[in-house]
C-alpha cells in the first residue's frame, strides 16, 4: 500500500525492533515470495578415529577444536603445522575444510587438492571440493570431483553406497539448467533404493519442470504428498532443517515457492475431501503450468479453482502472477472484490485490494476501501479482540494518510486507535502518532510522546524527526546519531540523518548515510533517488547509475517511477542506448511518466553539452517519444535549449510552427517562453500563459514562466505571487526560487530573500550549484570569508562551471588554484527504432 516518496514518509515509521534480515512479508497482494532452493547435503563427517590430545601434539589439538566446532581457532594450529613442513593428507584436509566452514573456501582449495594425493584422505577431500564448488556455482568442478569418486581404485569406498554424494551430484546437475536428462536418470536410480526420499522426489519434480513435463512433475509431488512443512518440526534430512527458513516445492529455473499443504492433508482422498487441500493442489498445478509457459492451461485451472475457492490466499497470489502475463490486469480487481464479498471481515483481502487501487493511482477509492473495512469491523465488533481489529484498521488508515502526504489527517485515526487500546497500545502505534504530529507541525505534542514511550530508541528518533522538521539540523544529527548507535540498521532514521547532514552542508557524510540506508532497506527508494540526484549534480554519472542499479543480495526492490526516469537520464549521459520502456508506476501517473521521460532525455543530452548541439541531438528522439499528448512538452524542451543557446527567434519560429498544426497548452507555454526570452510581445506571452493557467495548475514550469513574463512587464507583485505559487507546487524548483530572490531584493527585502534562499539550499534543493553561487554572491560584505568560500566551493561541487571558479578567483585566488574545470561532452545515442514510446498514449486511464 505504501508509495516511495522523496521525503521517505512511507518508510519513516520503523517497528520497535529490527526485523530479521531474511524476513519476507506474506500477503495476498499480487506478488509471490522469493524462492530459496533447498540444498540437501549432510556435512561430510570425518571417518577417522580420534587420539587423545597430548601436550605439544598440535594436530590432536586441532582435531579436538574442530570436533567441538571451533574451526576458526584450529586454523592457526594447522597453518603452523603446514609451515613446519607437515603436508600430510589429514593436515591439508583439515586446513582446507576448516577454511571452508568459516566461509573462506577459496583460500583452502589448494590444501584440499594436496590432500587428494593421500589415498586415505582422497575421498574426504574430493567430497569437500565438490561441495565447495557446488556452493560457489562452479558446477563443472563439482561434477569433476564427484566423477573422480566413481573410480574402482579407492580402497573400501563405494560410490554407489554414498547417498549424500549422489544427492550432491543430482543437485549439481539440476543447477546447471542444461543437464536435466542426466539429472532425471540419476534421480530414478536413487529412488530405486530410496523410493520415499523426499528431497530426491523434489529434485525429480524440479527436473521434470526443467524438461517442461509439468503434468509429470505435478504427479510426482502430489503422489508423494510432499508438503511445505516447518523445518523446525524436524525432517529426516538435516540439510533442509538447518539451512533454510522453509521447506518449499521448487522450480529451479524460475524459483517458485508454494505454501504448505494444510495440516492433515495427504494423497488423492484428502485432496478431494478437504477444501483447503484442494485449493493447495490447485495452486501447485497452476504454478507448474505458469512456470512452464503454458499460460492458457494455467489460467483455465486457476479460473476453475477460484470459482470454488474465491478467498484462498495461494490462488489469489497466482492471480497476481498469471493475469498480468495474459493481459488480464483489470480482472484482478474483480477477483479481489469477489473475495471480499465472500469474506468481508478478512483483513488481508481488503489490504490487498487497497494496495491494488493505490498502485493504480486510485487514491480516493483506496482510502474509501480502508474506511469501509473500519465500518465492517465496527458492525461486527463488541469488545476485546473486536476492538483490536478496529484499532488495527484505524492504524492502517493513518499510515495510508501519512504515506499520501496527509500527515495532519492521520492524527485522528491514530489517536482513536490509541484511545481504544488504552494501555495496550503498542510503542509502534505511539511512534506513528508522534510522526503524524511531527508532520502536522504539532511538535510539542510529539515530544510528549517521546517522553512517555517505553522504547528507548524511539525517544531520540522522535526528537530527531522533530528537530529536522524544525530545521534544527545539528540537533537532528545529534539525536539521529544516537539512534544509529542503538539501531544501526534502521533505514528511515539513516535517511533523515543524511538529510540533516545536507542541512549543515556535510555532503560526504550524507553520502555514507544514504548508502547505509540503501544497504539496510533496498525498498526505501527515497535514499536511492536522493543519492542518485546528488551524484548527477556532481557530474558523477557512473556513480549515479551504480546507485540506481543497486541490487541487494538480501532483498529485492522495485524501482520507483522517479528512479526509472533518473536511470533514463544516466543512460543518455553515458552515451548508452536508452531503454525507453517506461511502464506506469505507483508513484507517478502515466502522464507524469511520459512527460518525465521526455524531460529526462532532454537533461541527458544537454548535460555538459553546447545547448544548440544538444537541441539537434534531442530532435532525433521526436518520433519515438511523442504523441498527441506529449508533442507539446517535447517542443517546450526544444524551445528551452534554443533559448539557452541564444536563439530566441528560432525558438519563437519553432513554437509557432507547431501551434499551426496543434492547439495544445504546452505549445502555448512554449511560445510564451520564447517571446519572454526575446523580450518581444510580452503582453501576448502573458495572455498565452494566463489562458492555460487555472486554479488547479500543477505545472511548475508554466507558473514560473508566468512569473518571468510578469517580471519583465514590471508587475513585481504579480511576479512575486507567481513565483510563490510555483514554489508551492515544487519547493525545489530553482528558476522559481531565483525569480523570487530577484523580486524580494528589488523590493528591498534582501534579508528575507537570503533567508528563503538558505532554506532552499539547506532542505529543498541542496544540490543546486547555481543557488549556492547566488547565495555566496549576495552575502553581506561583512560576512565571514570562510562562509563565502564554503558556498562558492559548494557551487563548484555541483557543476556550475567557470562562473563559480571565476568568482572564487576574485575572493580567494589561492583556493582557486586548486581547481581546474574540464567539460566532457556526452556521446548522445540515437534511438534505434521509431516504434517504441516510453508509455503508450492510451495508458492514461488512471
Amino acid at each position: 500500500m505504501q508509495r516511495n516518496r522523496d521525503d521517505a514518509r512511507s518508510a519513516s515509521l520503523p517497528d520497535s525492533k529490527p526485523a530479521p534480515q531474511n524476513s519476507r512479508a506474506r500477503s495476498v497482494a499480487p506478488k509471490l515470495r522469493e524462492l530459496v532452493v533447498p540444498f540437501v547435503f549432510a556435512i561430510l563427517a570425518l571417518a577417522c578415529g580420534e587420539e587423545p590430545a597430548t601436550e605439544g601434539d598440535e594436530l590432536a589439538r586441532a582435531r579436538a577444536l574442530q570436533n567441538s566446532g571451533r574451526f576458526e581457532q584450529a586454523i592457526p594450529l594447522l597453518r603452523e603445522l603446514i609451515s613446519d613442513g607437515d603436508r600430510s593428507g589429514e593436515v591439508m584436509y583439515r586446513y582446507g575444510r576448516g577454511l571452508s566452514l568459516i566461509g573462506q573456501p577459496g583460500r583452502g582449495i589448494w590444501a584440499l587438492e594436496e590432500a587428494q594425493k593421500d589415498p586415505e584422505w582422497f575421498v574426504n577431500a574430493s567430497q569437500q571440493i565438490a561441495l565447495d564448488a557446488f556452493r560457489g556455482g562452479n558446477h563443472e568442478v563439482a561434477l569433476a570431483a564427484i566423477e573422480s569418486l566413481k573410480s574402482d581404485d579407492i580402497g573400501d569406498y563405494v560410490y554407489e553406497d554414498d547417498l549424500p554424494t549422489h544427492i550432491l551430484e543430482l543437485r549439481t546437475l539440476v543447477e546447471t539448467r542444461r543437464m536435466y536428462d542426466e539429472a532425471l536418470a540419476l534421480a530414478d536410480t536413487i529412488l530405486e533404493d530410496h523410493p520415499d526420499h523426499e528431497h530426491v522426489l523434489r529434485l525429480k519434480a524440479v527436473t521434470l519442470l526443467g524438461l517442461k513435463q509439468t503434468d509429470a512433475a505435478y504427479e510426482v509431488i502430489k503422489q508423494a504428498g510432499i508438503t511445505g512443512r516447518d523445518p523446525s518440526e524436524g525432517d529426516g534430512d538435516p540439510g533442509i532443517a538447518s539451512d533454510f527458513a522453509e521447506n518449499p516445492i521448487v522450480d529451479a529455473e524460475s524459483e517458485v515457492i508454494l505454501d504448505p499443504v494444510p495440516d492433515g492433508a495427504a494423497g488423492d482422498d484428502a485432496a478431494s475431501k478437504d477444501d483447503q487441500t484442494a485449493a493447495y493442489w490447485c495452486t501447485v498445478r497452476t504454478t507448474f503450468k505458469r512456470e512452464a509457459g503454458e499460460l492458457a492451461e494455467a489460467a483455465e485451472i486457476l479460473d476453475e479453482c477460484l470459482a470454488q475457492h474465491p478467498t484462498d490466499s495461494g490462488l489469489l497470489s497466482q492471480v497476481g502472477e498469471l493475469y498480468p502475463l495474459l493481459g488480464r490486469t483489470t480482472d484482478i480487481e474483480q477477483v479481489l472484490l469477489t473475495a471480499i464479498e465472500a469474506d468481508p471481515d478478512r483483513e488481508d483481502l481488503r489490504i490487498s485490494y487497497v494496495q491494488l487501487l493505490d498502485d493504480m493511482g486510485r487514491d480516493d477509492e483506496a482510502e474509501q476501501a480502508l474506511r469501509d473495512g473500519i465500518e465492517v469491523a465496527r458492525q461486527r465488533s463488541t469488545e476485546g479482540a473486536g476492538l483490536d481489529k478496529i484499532a488495527r484498521r484505524l492504524a492502517d488508515l493513518g499510515a495510508f494518510l501519512v504515506d499520501h502526504d496527509r500527515g495532519a489527517e492521520s492524527i485522528d485515526p491514530f489517536g482513536d486507535a490509541i484511545e481504544m487500546l488504552g494501555r495496550r497500545a503498542s510503542p509502534d502505534l505511539l511512534l506513528r502518532q508522534a510522526e503524524a504530529l511531527t508532520l502536522a507541525g504539532r511538535f510539542e505534542e510529539a515530544l510528549e510522546i517521546a517522553d512517555l514511550t517505553i522504547v528507548e530508541v524511539h525517544r531520540p528518533l522522535i526528537r530527531g524527526r522533530v528537530a529536522f522538521e524544525r530545521a534544527d539540523y545539528q540537533t537532528a544529527i545529534d539525536e539521529l546519531n544516537e539512534v544509529a548507535r542503538m539501531w544501526p540498521d534502521n533505514a528511515p532514521s539513516r535517511y533523515y540523518l543524511a538529510r540533516a547532514r545536507e542541512g549543515v552542508g556535510d555532503f560526504d557524510l550524507a553520502v555514507e548515510d544514504y548508502r547505509q540506508a540503501m544497504r539496510t532497506d533496498p525498498r526505501l527508494s527515497a535514499a536511492r533517488e536522493r543519492l542518485a540526484r546528488l551524484h548527477l549534480a556532481e557530474g558523477h554519472v557512473r556513480q549515479a547509475a551504480t546507485i540506481l542499479n543497486f541490487a541487494s543480495p538480501r532483498e529485492s526492490s522495485t524501482a520507483s517511477g522517479a528512479m526509472k526516469l533518473l536511470s533514463l537520464e544516466t543512460e543518455i549521459r553515458m552515451g548508452q542506448e536508452p531503454d525507453l520502456r517506461m511502464p506506469q508506476s505507483s508513484d507517478l501517473t502515466a502522464s507524469e511518466v511520459r512527460r518525465g521521460a521526455i524531460r529526462a532525455i532532454a537533461r541527458g543530452v544537454a548535460a555538459g553539452a553546447d545547448p544548440l548541439e544538444a537541441e539537434a541531438a534531442f530532435v532525433a528522439f521526436e518520433s519515438v517519444v511523442t504523441g498527441p499528448r506529449t508533442i507539446g512538452v517535447f517542443v517546450r524542451e526544444r524551445v528551452r535549449l534554443l533559448i539557452e543557446g541564444g536563439e530566441s527567434e528560432a525558438a519563437i519560429d519553432l513554437a509557432r510552427q507547431y501551434r499551426e498544426v496543434a492547439d495544445h497548452p504546452d505549445l502555448h507555454g512554449a511560445l510564451a517562453r520564447a517571446l519572454t526570452a526575446a523580450g518581444t510581445d510580452l503582453t501576448q506571452a502573458r495572455t498565452l500563459l494566463q489562458g492555460v493557467d487555472t486554479e488547479n495548475t500543477k505545472d511548475v514550469r508554466l507558473v514560473t514562466a508566468l512569473g518571468e513574463v510578469e517580471e519583465k512587464l514590471g508587475d513585481g507583485a504579480a511576479s512575486l505571487a507567481s513565483f510563490e505559487r510555483a514554489l508551492a507546487i515544487d519547493e525545489g524548483h530553482w528558476p522559481a526560487m531565483d525569480g523570487l530572490v530577484r523580486q524580494l531584493v528589488a523590493q528591498g527585502r534582501s534579508d528575507v530573500a537570503m533567508e528563503r534562499l538558505k532554506i532552499f539550499l539547506d532542505r529543498h534543493n541542496p544540490y543546486e550549484g547555481r543557488a549556492a553561487l547566488v547565495f555566496a554572491q549576495r552575502l553581506a560584505d561583512d560576512a565571514s570569508h570562510a562562509d563565502r568560500v564554503r558556498f562558492i566551493e559548494r557551487a563548484l561541487r555541483f557543476s556550475t562551471g567557470t562562473d563559480a571558479l571565476d568568482y572564487l578567483r576574485e575572493v580567494d585566488p589561492e583556493r582557486a588554484s586548486h581547481y581546474r574545470t574540464e567539460v566532457v561532452l556526452p556521446v548522445v545515442p540515437k534511438p534505434e527504432s521509431p516504434s517504441a514510446e516510453p508509455v503508450a498514449e492510451e495508458s492514461d486511464a488512471a
